[in-house]
């Protein structure tokens, strides 16, 4: 990122700058361009317990595809303000509620909403299809979010 090679520490402080942000929100939405921001966003949700929502297409206007406004958007500015190291709580993946929607492709988006939990078990079958199949999966870490 602008030449600058970023860290797992770098990531751990923008997240907890947004864990502390966001406490007390019951969910947020993410329109963050830049993927570093993004990670950081999800995980510092996460780890405040609060719900992170994933809007269809251009973050420009995700937020008119949203039935109901969030209690935050989070963007690319929101992280950077927000990076001041905090303590990070653990994250509860089996509570955590993720929202993200259809790219409404057919008609106007439709909402999902998955426990963080369901969602690593769903990538977990696909990695074992992937394997049975003969492909190597990518595999970051073999433990679990939150655990």
């Amino acid at each position: 990122r602008n030449e600058t090679a970023l860290t797992l520490g770098d990531l751990r402080t923008a997240a907890s700058g947004v864990a502390r942000m966001a406490a007390g929100a019951k969910n947020a939405a993410i329109l963050c361009r830049d993927s570093f921001h993004f990670a950081a966003a999800f995980l510092g949700l996460a780890h405040a317990g609060v719900e992170p929502i994933l809007p269809p297409g251009d973050p420009t206007n995700a937020l008119s595809f949203l039935p109901h406004p969030p209690d935050l958007a989070i963007d690319d500015d929101f992280v950077r303000a927000s990076e001041v190291a905090t303590a990070l709580r653990p994250i509860d993946a089996e509570s955590l509620r993720v929202s993200f929607y259809t790219s409404g492709s057919t008609g106007a988006p439709k909402r999902i909403v998955r426990t963080l939990a369901m969602l690593q078990h769903e990538v977990a079958a696909l990695q074992d299809e992937a394997r049975k199949a003969g492909v190597q999966p990518l595999v970051v870490s073999d433990r679990p979010i939150g655990a």
